[in-house]
């Protein structure tokens, strides 16, 4: 084993990192109606998402998005995330 006591030393005991790969640009998956489809996970919890082109009225489990997020913090927070998203679309979504 060689006897490392500086950066250099480690640096030509690694060798050269390798180049950074740039990750492709995300494309957008639809199905034949024009809908697109997400799962998001956080530890027990999935949340399932459908998104389909329309009139942009948002439902939750077939309920408006206030009614469902009765807590004023929450109906207020999505309609300010809603806002920012109309604004800016996802990259995939352009």
């Amino acid at each position: 084993m060689a006897d490392i006591k500086s950066l250099d030393d480690l640096k030509s005991a690694v060798g050269s990192a390798p180049a950074a790969v740039e990750a492709a640009p995300r494309v957008a998956v639809r199905d034949k109606l024009g809908r697109s489809y997400a799962t998001g996970k956080r530890k027990d919890a999935v949340a399932r998402v459908w998104i389909k082109p329309g009139s942009g009225k948002v439902t939750v489990n077939d309920k408006p998005v206030a009614e469902y997020f009765a807590r004023p913090g929450l109906a207020r927070s999505w309609s300010t995330a809603r806002k920012w998203r109309s604004t800016s679309p996802a990259p995939c979504c352009r």
